[in-house]
């Protein structure tokens, strides 16, 4: 086995996992998640410590590209199958749905930084100093661009993202 093999063999689950709960779409899941392997295939590999951390930042980024060109054409827009908690009612469901919706919708308007420091800390829910730790920045940087990344958050969603925020629906 090459050290390529092995590379996709050891973190195909956490690339898989980023691009399948950003984009929420199979298809589009599929063309990211090998599109970042042919892109690390393609890198410079020395010095690369952490390759987890590498790959689920290519992850990140192209996902967020896929969304930025599904939101510039909305006339293609495929309805986006939400996969949400069994244990919701469904009317928490829909209301969870729109929320997510409404999120990757602002997300794409944001620098990359602030949208990948706000999707780990707030969806992927690790701590500010694993962010800053993945995103190769220190924790008081992750931490502003997490601050900008929800003001523009709570300005273009208003009262929405407010009432998803109280109950807890904003993942």
């Amino acid at each position: 086995m090459t050290d390529m093999d092995s590379l996709v063999t050891e973190h195909a689950d956490a690339v898989w996992r980023t691009v399948n709960r950003v984009l929420e779409n199979q298809d589009d899941a599929r063309e990211c998640y090998q599109q970042t392997f042919l892109d690390a295939f393609q890198m410079d590999r020395d010095g690369v410590r952490n390759w987890r951390s590498v790959l689920c930042q290519i992850a990140f980024r192209r996902s967020m590209d896929c969304l930025r060109r599904r939101y510039r054409d909305r006339d293609k827009l495929p309805q986006m199958a939400v996969a949400l908690g069994e244990d919701l009612p469904p009317d928490k469901r829909l209301i969870q749905a729109e929320v997510r919706a409404s999120v990757r919708r602002v997300l794409v308007t944001l620098p990359v930084a602030q949208a990948e420091a706000f999707w780990l800390r707030h969806i992927q829910q690790l701590s500010t100093n694993e962010v800053a730790i993945q995103m190769k920045l220190r924790p008081g940087h992750v931490r502003v661009l997490i601050h900008r990344a929800i003001r523009t958050l709570r300005n273009e969603l208003g009262s929405q993202y407010e009432f998803a925020s109280q109950t807890g629906n904003t993942k």
